[in-house]
């Protein structure tokens, strides 16, 4: 898997990178990694930090990841959420019940 960051900043992660480079005709192309100035993520080109210029593209670095902490963040944020959202409405059928929380226990 792959980290695309900006400034320090995690831009997303991309398990398939799309490289490409400028044709001599000015268009962007497809290419293989060893041949790349830039990539495409999101439907935007972006240049990879320390490649030839990619004229008026931000600048991008591309960092091989291990993939399984990043899914696992991500599980665990999901799980948290999940938990939230339970509460929550639990909370609200309790308002539109007139009751409260001390109230239902008792």
């Amino acid at each position: 898997m792959y980290k695309i960051t900006k400034d320090g900043a995690s831009l997303g992660m991309t398990e398939h990178p799309t490289y490409i480079k400028q044709a001599p005709n000015g268009c962007l192309v497809l290419c293989p990694e060893a041949e790349a100035t830039g990539i495409v993520w999101e439907g935007t080109p972006l240049h990879l930090l320390g490649r030839d210029d990619l004229e008026g593209r931000e600048t991008v670095m591309l960092e091989e990841v291990d993939g399984g902490p990043e899914l696992l963040t991500a599980v665990d944020a999901l799980s948290d959420i999940d938990a939230m959202n339970v509460d929550h409405e639990y909370r609200l059928t309790l308002v539109s019940l007139g009751l409260t929380s001390t109230e239902e226990n008792k």
